[in-house]
């Protein structure tokens, strides 16, 4: 009986030893897998800061570019006080081309926007102004289409209503005039 005993505390032995092996594979295999989890997790929260990251630098890029060209497009604007401004860079157009040039008229006309109060009545509201010129220029036919095109190119919120090109004299073929009438819309 002795050694049934003995063969009794070896099994015992055995088996506690393979208990503590099968846990210790099971505590290592958890452990592998929640550093396996967290590891899939960081690399989830990784790619999504790159992705955010990425976002952020588009946003950035997209603000200094538009930092950039704002000020190019606020200079293709006039204020109130600059309308002398754009009065000289139409002479100017106009002595480029070689044009004569007549500015017939300077007004300024009110921006309004319509829309409908909570009661349903349509009402005018001002939004802005426009500089509105009528200009009468007269030479060859090369230089008076020189100055329209000029004209037409010296601010992004330019809208030119009326362009009439004519011949002024049919004795001379080479005596042309325009009248344009533009306006600029004006920030207030």
């Amino acid at each position: 009986m002795k050694y049934d005993k003995q063969e009794t505390v070896i099994a015992i032995v055995l088996g506690i030893v393979a208990l503590a092996f099968v846990g210790g594979v099971v505590w290592v295999t958890q452990d592998i897998y929640n550093v396996q989890r967290d590891v899939s997790a960081n690399g989830q929260e990784l790619v999504r800061k790159q992705a955010e990251q990425k976002r952020l630098q588009a946003l950035s890029d997209l603000a200094e570019d538009l930092s950039e060209n704002r000020a190019s497009v606020a200079a293709q604007f006039v204020t109130k006080n600059d309308e002398v401004i754009f009065l000289e860079a139409v002479e100017t157009s106009a002595r480029k081309s070689g044009a004569s040039l007549e500015i017939t008229r300077v007004t300024f006309e009110d921006i309004e926007r319509e829309s409908k109060d909570s009661r349903g009545n349509i009402t005018a509201e001002k939004i802005g102004e426009e500089l509105v010129l009528v200009l009468d220029a007269t030479g060859s036919w090369r230089e008076v289409f020189q100055f329209v095109s000029l004209v037409e190119t010296l601010a992004l919120a330019l809208d030119v209503r009326h362009t009439q090109l004519r011949l002024l004299d049919p004795s001379e073929s080479d005596k042309w005039g325009t009248t344009m009438i533009v306006g600029l819309r004006v920030r207030i």
